[in-house]
């Protein structure tokens, strides 16, 4: 089914030669079984999502009835180089906005009363231009413009019950589209033997700031298959796919990724301007959760 639906939003993006070399399939894991369900007594759930890009984005929601806070500066991303990101950025930037706002009059006349007025042309003229009206327009307007800042908070507030985006998305290399290009075999790995593994620490507390505890997750790519496509049949690479790995769409978080020659911008082709900013050309499925 997978399958079928990519080959066919493909297929619908292109009037060319479409060139798909290969199928990428990849599968994120939690060092720990991911939950069943949620105990009644967790304070805090945080909910991975990872994106065709390989980036990762975090929704945290607060499970008491208190006012949870999370404090950025003490909240990270450890990437798999393993370098440390703090969700805090102290930068401050500054973008400019602006509004228009017009109006528009005008004056126009029948082509077809003057030809009459005038006896242009006779009733042929008069007749062929009746429906035809030109005229003048003004158009006056204002243009306001506001600088806006933007600045991260260190601590961030959850009402209770209530949840929240983490403020930063990070790309994760060996992830996603810039990775389907690189031919690889890694089928059902444990994290120690993985080629790309990855945490987040979330520092939270719900005393007003008393204590804090913290949410360590540790994440790991535990399939990374690549299959040729050979003859133009993208279906048999998929199959390759199945049968090295039977359990491929029931893992929890997942992607098929399929590189192929479509530009992603505006071309000019012999007159015709054709733009693809939508090309389907990956899926994704699924998330991962954690709490405490």
């Amino acid at each position: 089914m997978t399958c079928a639906v990519l080959l066919l939003l493909l297929t619908g993006c292109t009037s060319g030669k479409l060139y798909v070399p290969s199928v990428k399939y990849q599968a994120v894991r939690t060092d720990f079984a991911q939950p069943d369900k949620i105990p009644d007594d967790a304070k805090i759930v945080a909910t991975f999502f990872i994106n065709e890009d390989g980036v990762l984005r975090v929704v945290v929601k607060n499970f008491t009835d208190e006012v949870m806070m999370i404090d950025q500066t003490k909240s990270f991303c450890i990437l798999p180089s393993g370098m440390s990101v703090s969700y805090f950025d102290p930068t401050v930037t500054v973008s400019t906005t602006g509004t228009m706002s017009s109006s528009t009059s005008s004056s126009a006349m029948n082509l077809g009363a003057i030809t009459s007025a005038f006896g242009l042309g006779g009733t042929l003229a008069g007749t062929l231009l009746n429906g035809v009206t030109v005229g003048s327009s003004s158009m006056g307007g204002t243009y306001n413009q506001s600088a806006v800042t933007v600045a991260d908070q260190p601590i961030v507030r959850i009402g209770p019950h209530g949840q929240i985006v983490m403020s930063k998305d990070f790309a994760i290399d060996g992830l996603g589209m810039k990775s389907a290009n690189y031919p690889s075999t890694q089928l059902d790995v444990k994290e120690a033997a993985s080629s790309c593994k990855f945490s987040t620490c979330i520092t939270f507390s719900v005393d007003d700031g008393n204590t804090f505890d913290k949410l360590v997750t540790k994440f790991y790519l535990s399939s990374d298959i690549s299959q040729t496509v050979n003859n133009k049949k993208v279906g048999d690479a998929f199959s390759r796919i199945y049968s090295m790995k039977p359990d491929a769409l029931v893992e929890n978080m997942y992607m098929f990724l399929l590189p192929n020659n479509i530009e992603k911008e505006t071309t000019d082709m012999m007159g015709d301007y054709l733009t693809h900013s939508h090309v389907f050309d990956s899926y994704v499925n699924g998330a991962l959760i954690d709490y405490k």
